[in-house]
Protein backbone atom coordinates (compact mmCIF):
# COMPACT_ATOMS: atom_id res chain seq x y z
CA UNK A 1 0.00 0.00 0.00
CA UNK A 2 1.01 3.89 -0.38
CA UNK A 3 -0.24 5.64 2.55
CA UNK A 4 -0.17 9.43 3.73
CA UNK A 5 -1.30 11.29 6.33
CA UNK A 6 -1.57 14.93 3.84
CA UNK A 7 -2.11 14.79 0.25
CA UNK A 8 -1.56 12.35 -2.36
CA UNK A 9 -0.80 13.39 -5.90
CA UNK A 10 1.29 12.22 -9.10
CA UNK A 11 1.11 8.25 -10.40
CA UNK A 12 0.66 6.11 -7.47
CA UNK A 13 0.68 2.14 -7.96
CA UNK A 14 -0.56 0.15 -4.70
CA UNK A 15 -0.45 -4.12 -5.00
CA UNK A 16 -3.40 -3.54 -2.16
CA UNK A 17 -4.24 0.74 -1.64
CA UNK A 18 -3.30 3.75 -1.78
CA UNK A 19 -4.62 5.27 0.99
CA UNK A 20 -4.45 9.13 2.29
CA UNK A 21 -6.30 11.44 4.50
CA UNK A 22 -5.66 14.47 2.38
CA UNK A 23 -6.67 14.86 -1.15
CA UNK A 24 -5.82 12.49 -4.08
CA UNK A 25 -5.11 13.46 -7.43
CA UNK A 26 -3.53 11.90 -10.40
CA UNK A 27 -3.54 8.07 -11.48
CA UNK A 28 -4.23 6.10 -9.03
CA UNK A 29 -4.35 2.38 -9.11
CA UNK A 30 -5.10 -0.20 -6.11
CA UNK A 31 -5.22 -3.82 -6.31
CA UNK A 32 -8.11 -3.34 -3.91
CA UNK A 33 -9.15 0.44 -3.91
CA UNK A 34 -7.88 3.97 -3.80
CA UNK A 35 -9.23 5.20 -0.46
CA UNK A 36 -9.63 9.52 0.38
CA UNK A 37 -10.67 11.42 3.42
CA UNK A 38 -10.88 14.34 0.91
CA UNK A 39 -11.13 14.61 -2.70
CA UNK A 40 -10.66 12.77 -5.64
CA UNK A 41 -9.76 13.33 -8.64
CA UNK A 42 -7.65 11.99 -12.16
CA UNK A 43 -7.86 8.42 -13.30
CA UNK A 44 -8.45 5.86 -10.53
CA UNK A 45 -8.59 2.58 -10.68
CA UNK A 46 -9.31 0.42 -7.67
CA UNK A 47 -9.66 -3.91 -8.06
CA UNK A 48 -12.76 -3.23 -5.84
CA UNK A 49 -13.75 0.50 -5.22
CA UNK A 50 -12.49 4.12 -5.00
CA UNK A 51 -13.80 5.53 -1.86
CA UNK A 52 -13.87 8.96 -0.89
CA UNK A 53 -15.30 11.27 1.76
CA UNK A 54 -14.80 14.56 -0.86
CA UNK A 55 -15.82 14.92 -4.14
CA UNK A 56 -14.49 12.56 -7.31
CA UNK A 57 -14.21 13.69 -10.82
CA UNK A 58 -12.56 12.12 -13.75
CA UNK A 59 -12.27 8.27 -14.42
CA UNK A 60 -13.13 6.09 -11.93
CA UNK A 61 -13.00 2.51 -12.41
CA UNK A 62 -13.99 -0.04 -9.48
CA UNK A 63 -13.93 -3.64 -9.58
CA UNK A 64 -17.08 -3.18 -6.98
CA UNK A 65 -18.36 0.17 -6.41
CA UNK A 66 -17.31 3.88 -6.85
CA UNK A 67 -18.78 5.42 -3.45
CA UNK A 68 -18.26 9.04 -2.69
CA UNK A 69 -19.84 11.56 0.05
CA UNK A 70 -19.73 14.39 -1.95
CA UNK A 71 -20.29 15.25 -5.74
CA UNK A 72 -19.28 12.59 -8.66
CA UNK A 73 -18.17 13.67 -12.20
CA UNK A 74 -17.01 12.37 -15.13
CA UNK A 75 -16.83 8.70 -16.02
CA UNK A 76 -17.86 6.14 -13.38
CA UNK A 77 -17.31 2.47 -14.05
CA UNK A 78 -18.93 0.14 -10.99
CA UNK A 79 -18.93 -3.91 -11.82
CA UNK A 80 -21.73 -3.27 -9.03
CA UNK A 81 -22.62 0.52 -8.35
CA UNK A 82 -21.73 4.07 -8.53
CA UNK A 83 -23.30 5.60 -5.52
CA UNK A 84 -22.90 9.30 -4.35
CA UNK A 85 -24.08 11.25 -1.31
CA UNK A 86 -24.07 14.60 -3.38
CA UNK A 87 -24.83 15.34 -7.05
CA UNK A 88 -23.37 12.87 -10.33
CA UNK A 89 -23.22 14.82 -13.18
CA UNK A 90 -21.21 12.72 -16.44
CA UNK A 91 -21.34 9.19 -17.31
CA UNK A 92 -22.09 6.43 -15.07
CA UNK A 93 -22.27 2.68 -15.95
CA UNK A 94 -23.15 0.61 -12.95
CA UNK A 95 -23.69 -3.61 -13.18
CA UNK A 96 -26.70 -3.22 -10.79
CA UNK A 97 -27.40 0.31 -9.78
CA UNK A 98 -26.55 4.22 -10.13
CA UNK A 99 -27.91 5.83 -6.82
CA UNK A 100 -27.50 9.53 -5.91
CA UNK A 101 -28.42 11.25 -3.01
CA UNK A 102 -28.37 14.63 -4.90
CA UNK A 103 -29.16 15.34 -8.23
CA UNK A 104 -28.46 13.06 -11.54
CA UNK A 105 -27.59 14.49 -14.69
CA UNK A 106 -25.89 12.96 -18.14
CA UNK A 107 -25.76 9.23 -19.20
CA UNK A 108 -26.85 6.53 -16.63
CA UNK A 109 -26.35 3.33 -17.73
CA UNK A 110 -27.36 0.19 -15.01
CA UNK A 111 -28.38 -3.58 -15.55
CA UNK A 112 -31.30 -3.23 -12.55
CA UNK A 113 -31.78 0.91 -11.58
CA UNK A 114 -30.83 4.44 -11.51
CA UNK A 115 -32.19 5.99 -8.16
CA UNK A 116 -31.79 9.43 -7.25
CA UNK A 117 -33.41 11.34 -4.44
CA UNK A 118 -33.33 14.95 -6.79
CA UNK A 119 -33.95 15.50 -10.07
CA UNK A 120 -32.87 13.18 -13.23
CA UNK A 121 -31.17 15.26 -16.41
CA UNK A 122 -30.30 13.22 -19.57
CA UNK A 123 -30.27 9.56 -20.89
CA UNK A 124 -30.72 7.07 -18.42
CA UNK A 125 -31.22 3.29 -19.10
CA UNK A 126 -31.73 0.13 -17.10
CA UNK A 127 -33.37 -3.11 -16.69
CA UNK A 128 -35.98 -2.89 -14.38
CA UNK A 129 -36.33 0.75 -12.55
CA UNK A 130 -35.25 4.34 -12.77
CA UNK A 131 -36.88 6.86 -10.03
CA UNK A 132 -36.34 10.55 -10.00
CA UNK A 133 -38.15 12.29 -6.49
CA UNK A 134 -37.77 15.53 -7.50
CA UNK A 135 -38.44 14.93 -11.78
CA UNK A 136 -37.18 12.98 -14.44
CA UNK A 137 -36.33 14.91 -18.08
CA UNK A 138 -34.83 13.46 -21.51
CA UNK A 139 -34.91 10.22 -22.48
CA UNK A 140 -35.80 7.26 -20.09
CA UNK A 141 -36.01 3.42 -20.78
CA UNK A 142 -36.73 1.08 -18.69
CA UNK A 143 -37.02 -2.54 -18.81
CA UNK A 144 -39.52 -2.11 -15.75
CA UNK A 145 -40.98 0.63 -14.19
CA UNK A 146 -40.17 4.51 -14.38
CA UNK A 147 -41.62 6.08 -11.34
CA UNK A 148 -41.32 10.35 -9.70
CA UNK A 149 -43.30 12.27 -7.83
CA UNK A 150 -43.12 15.61 -9.40
CA UNK A 151 -42.74 16.18 -13.47
CA UNK A 152 -41.59 13.32 -16.27
CA UNK A 153 -41.24 14.62 -19.41
CA UNK A 154 -39.51 14.01 -23.09
CA UNK A 155 -39.27 10.54 -24.14
CA UNK A 156 -40.16 8.02 -21.48
CA UNK A 157 -40.20 4.16 -22.49
CA UNK A 158 -40.59 1.11 -20.16
CA UNK A 159 -41.58 -2.22 -21.01
CA UNK A 160 -43.38 -4.64 -18.30
CA UNK A 161 -43.00 -2.39 -15.19
CA UNK A 162 -42.47 -3.70 -11.67
CA UNK A 163 -43.77 -4.27 -8.08
CA UNK A 164 -42.52 -2.28 -5.90
CA UNK A 165 -44.32 -3.55 -2.33
CA UNK A 166 -44.82 -7.07 -0.99
CA UNK A 167 -45.89 -7.40 2.64
CA UNK A 168 -47.49 -9.63 4.44
CA UNK A 169 -49.43 -9.65 7.72
CA UNK A 170 -50.91 -12.71 9.89
CA UNK A 171 -52.61 -10.48 12.51
CA UNK A 172 -56.53 -11.06 10.93
CA UNK A 173 -55.18 -14.12 8.53
CA UNK A 174 -53.05 -14.01 5.89
CA UNK A 175 -52.79 -10.46 4.02
CA UNK A 176 -50.41 -9.80 1.22
CA UNK A 177 -49.91 -6.39 -0.79
CA UNK A 178 -48.86 -5.49 -4.30
CA UNK A 179 -48.37 -2.49 -5.41
CA UNK A 180 -47.60 -2.60 -9.15
CA UNK A 181 -45.71 0.16 -11.15
CA UNK A 182 -45.50 0.95 -14.76
CA UNK A 183 -44.86 4.88 -15.53
CA UNK A 184 -46.10 7.09 -12.57
CA UNK A 185 -45.89 10.31 -11.98
CA UNK A 186 -47.72 13.53 -10.68
CA UNK A 187 -47.19 14.92 -14.49
CA UNK A 188 -45.93 13.35 -17.86
CA UNK A 189 -45.36 15.14 -21.35
CA UNK A 190 -44.25 14.85 -24.56
CA UNK A 191 -43.92 11.21 -25.29
CA UNK A 192 -44.92 8.72 -22.78
CA UNK A 193 -45.09 5.20 -23.75
CA UNK A 194 -45.26 1.71 -21.68
CA UNK A 195 -46.03 -1.99 -22.19
CA UNK A 196 -48.65 -2.10 -19.74
CA UNK A 197 -49.32 1.12 -17.49
CA UNK A 198 -49.20 4.24 -17.46
CA UNK A 199 -50.65 6.40 -14.23
CA UNK A 200 -49.86 9.86 -14.38
CA UNK A 201 -51.80 11.85 -11.26
CA UNK A 202 -52.33 15.06 -12.36
CA UNK A 203 -51.67 15.87 -16.17
CA UNK A 204 -50.53 13.54 -19.24
CA UNK A 205 -49.62 15.85 -22.42
CA UNK A 206 -48.57 15.18 -25.46
CA UNK A 207 -48.36 11.04 -27.19
CA UNK A 208 -49.31 7.99 -24.82
CA UNK A 209 -49.26 4.65 -26.34
CA UNK A 210 -49.69 1.86 -23.61
CA UNK A 211 -50.35 -1.90 -23.83
CA UNK A 212 -53.11 -2.55 -21.05
CA UNK A 213 -54.01 0.89 -18.98
CA UNK A 214 -53.62 3.98 -18.86
CA UNK A 215 -54.92 6.73 -16.17
CA UNK A 216 -54.71 10.41 -15.86
CA UNK A 217 -55.80 13.26 -13.79
CA UNK A 218 -55.99 15.23 -17.07
CA UNK A 219 -55.08 14.37 -20.51
CA UNK A 220 -54.10 16.73 -23.51
CA UNK A 221 -53.65 15.27 -27.02
CA UNK A 222 -52.88 11.42 -28.29
CA UNK A 223 -53.66 8.25 -26.39
CA UNK A 224 -53.65 5.01 -27.79
CA UNK A 225 -54.01 2.35 -25.06
CA UNK A 226 -54.75 -1.61 -26.09
CA UNK A 227 -57.58 -2.13 -22.90
CA UNK A 228 -58.23 0.46 -20.74
CA UNK A 229 -58.35 4.18 -20.18
CA UNK A 230 -59.24 6.37 -17.41
CA UNK A 231 -59.26 9.80 -17.41
CA UNK A 232 -61.05 12.61 -15.52
CA UNK A 233 -60.64 15.62 -18.37
CA UNK A 234 -60.22 14.21 -21.91
CA UNK A 235 -58.74 16.79 -24.36
CA UNK A 236 -57.66 15.46 -27.74
CA UNK A 237 -57.89 12.14 -29.09
CA UNK A 238 -58.18 8.76 -27.26
CA UNK A 239 -57.86 4.71 -28.79
CA UNK A 240 -58.32 2.48 -27.07
CA UNK A 241 -60.94 -1.14 -26.39
CA UNK A 242 -62.41 0.87 -22.98
CA UNK A 243 -62.34 4.83 -23.23
CA UNK A 244 -63.75 6.49 -19.50
CA UNK A 245 -64.23 10.40 -18.92
CA UNK A 246 -65.83 12.13 -16.58
CA UNK A 247 -65.31 15.00 -18.79
CA UNK A 248 -65.00 14.84 -22.51
CA UNK A 249 -63.63 17.59 -24.51
CA UNK A 250 -62.37 15.55 -28.25
CA UNK A 251 -63.19 12.01 -29.33
CA UNK A 252 -62.87 8.78 -28.28
CA UNK A 253 -62.19 5.85 -30.48
CA UNK A 254 -62.72 2.29 -28.76
CA UNK A 255 -65.41 -0.88 -28.53
CA UNK A 256 -67.11 1.14 -25.66
CA UNK A 257 -67.07 5.22 -24.69
CA UNK A 258 -68.33 6.84 -21.84
CA UNK A 259 -68.14 10.43 -21.40
CA UNK A 260 -70.49 11.25 -18.16
CA UNK A 261 -70.92 14.70 -19.18
CA UNK A 262 -72.28 14.19 -22.11
CA UNK A 263 -76.44 13.62 -22.54
CA UNK A 264 -77.95 10.73 -21.08
CA UNK A 265 -77.56 9.14 -24.58
CA UNK A 266 -74.87 9.88 -25.31
CA UNK A 267 -72.57 8.94 -22.18
CA UNK A 268 -72.31 5.09 -23.51
CA UNK A 269 -71.67 4.71 -27.21
CA UNK A 270 -70.56 2.07 -28.98
CA UNK A 271 -67.05 2.72 -31.14
CA UNK A 272 -67.11 6.32 -31.26
CA UNK A 273 -68.08 9.34 -28.73
CA UNK A 274 -67.56 12.74 -28.95
CA UNK A 275 -68.05 15.97 -27.16
CA UNK A 276 -66.95 19.67 -27.90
Amino acid sequence: ANVSDGDMAGISLGGLANVTDGDMSGISMGGLANVSDGDMFGISAGGLANVTDGDCSGISVGGLANVTDGDMSGISLGGLANVSDGNRNGISFGGLANVCDGNMAGINAAGLANVCDGSMDGINISGINITGTEGISGINMSGGSIVCSKDLSFITMGVIGSISELSYSDREGPEYHLDYQGVRAERARWITIHGTRIDIEKELQGLSVCGIYTRAGEFNGVNITGIFTRTQTMKGLSVGLVNYSESLHGIQLGLLNIALDNPGWARYMPLINASF
